[in-house]
């Protein structure tokens, strides 16, 4: 049996514990809020919760490795970025929570501390596949590690496409 422990900011101000339990082959993962007393078991097959109707939208799927586009689109951000290539590094593990944004992308990866917002590392800008722009912002946390990949559609709608480097302007 083996146990993890994580503590996380799942999105948009909510500090939680994510517990990690493997054990005869199978994956138990419990979500302690410590703004509530909730408490969310997401089995390998099933989600179930202790208290209440919902489990959120960024818990529900669990931490999860970039998708190839992701850390390709990241990767391609970090090389422009002024003092980006150090934190090439991190996107071989990463894992991330897909924020609640209305499908718009946008992900937080995953840290082993109480972690908070600190700087923009590069800004870009992007125009949709239907001609909204998207505004797209890579963060670091107070620490300088990789804190989120912020992704924000101007209509606030979907994307149709997820960007790609060669069709962004970089903004700083």
């Amino acid at each position: 049996m083996r146990l993890l422990v994580k503590l996380v900011n799942a999105g948009r101000g909510v500090i939680g514990v994510i517990v990690t339990v493997d054990h005869s082959n199978a994956r138990y993962r419990c979500l302690l809020k410590t703004d509530a007393y909730d408490c969310w078991v997401i089995a390998p097959d099933a989600v179930s919760h202790w208290k209440g109707n919902m489990v959120p939208d960024q818990i529900q799927d669990g931490l999860r490795p970039l998708r190839l586009e992701e850390e390709s689109f990241i990767r391609a951000l970090l090389r422009r970025a002024r003092d980006g290539e150090h934190l090439l590094v991190q996107l071989e593990h990463a894992q991330v929570l897909d924020i609640n944004d209305g499908k718009m992308g946008s992900v937080q990866f995953a840290g082993h501390d109480i972690r908070f917002l600190g700087s923009c590392l590069v800004k870009a800008q992007y125009v949709d596949r239907d001609g909204i722009p998207v505004s797209i912002v890579l963060n670091t946390d107070t620490t300088g590690q990789l804190y989120e990949l912020d992704i924000w559609k101007a209509d606030f709608s979907s994307l149709q496409a997820y960007p790609v480097f060669e069709r962004m302007t970089i903004k700083a």
